[in-house]
């Protein structure tokens, strides 16, 4: 809805959206969700600092550094001044099912890079 609805709009032409939902959950609460939609009621969480997986994982650094590493809440009132019925249908615990779901229901999807699993094992382990 919100994408369509900039379709065509000569005021739309050369601005930058946000499109995303009114919910701010937590990073736990996302992996919770997560976790419930494959089978575990309590998933037990561990934090690590992003920085220390950027220095153990180099290669997630410049993706987890940064946005990922903080919480954020994003604006859409620019959307929504052009798109006012844009609302968010699917509540993100409801996403999650669907998530597993698909994968369940696709074995070849389901790589598992056993060296980063390992990696982030050892990270687990020692916070």
């Amino acid at each position: 809805v919100g994408f369509v609805g900039l379709l065509g709009r000569p005021e739309a032409l050369g601005n930058a959206y946000t499109i995303t939902g009114e919910s701010a959950p937590t990073w736990n609460q996302v992996y919770a969700w997560l976790g419930r939609a494959a089978g575990v009621p309590e998933p037990r969480l561990v934090h690590v600092a992003s920085e220390r997986i950027a220095r153990e994982v180099p290669e997630l650094g410049p993706g987890l550094v940064g946005d990922k590493a903080h919480a954020m809440l994003f604006d859409t009132t620019k959307l929504r001044r052009l798109v006012p019925e844009f609302t968010t249908t699917i509540p993100y615990a409801e996403g999650a099912r669907r998530q597993v779901a698909w994968f369940d229901a696709h074995p070849e999807a389901q790589v598992v890079d056993q060296a980063l699993d390992a990696r982030f094992d050892a990270l687990a382990a020692l916070a």
